[in-house]
């Protein structure tokens, strides 16, 4: 089989140095070079996805505010203020104190810078709202687990 020169060639030194190319998950052996960015292993990654997740809430629930008065808007709105409270509650477990846990602190102060890059309106205030949300929460569960 002809292979052009380009690609080395020879078809047999091509397809060893395929095999042997660790971004083609060949056998060349060693750690392969991170491709991604892994939230699970990396707090402040985890934190981002929860401030994003929270202000999508946030961002949903702004629009759902402004439908016409329906059954179907009261059940959206009580469905996104239980997602928020949900999210809430998974990020503000019960920790020993002094002070909250390190990711609230990263979560609380992403939110707030997150909220005074949106123009004042109904946004950033509900962006606010849910920033000082979590900052109590956490400061509730911390005295509860205080005497655990």
């Amino acid at each position: 089989m002809w292979i052009p020169p380009s690609l080395g060639g020879d078809y047999e030194r091509l397809l060893k140095a395929l095999l042997n190319n660790p971004f083609l998950g060949g056998g060349g052996g060693g750690v392969p070079p991170r491709t991604h960015l892994d939230a699970s292993s990396d707090p402040m990654l985890a934190s981002i996805r929860v401030v994003t997740s929270l202000i999508g809430l946030v961002s949903l629930k702004e629009a759902a505010s402004r439908l016409k008065e329906s059954p179907a808007k009261k059940d959206l709105l009580g469905s996104i203020n239980s997602s928020i409270a949900a999210d809430i509650d998974d990020i503000c477990p019960p920790w020993p104190w002094p002070g909250p846990p390190p990711w609230v602190l990263a979560i609380v102060s992403t939110l707030v810078f997150a909220a005074n890059t949106v123009h004042e309106g109904g946004l950033r205030t509900a962006i606010q709202d849910v920033a000082t949300q979590v900052l109590a929460r956490s400061l509730e569960t911390g005295q509860k687990g205080e005497g655990a």
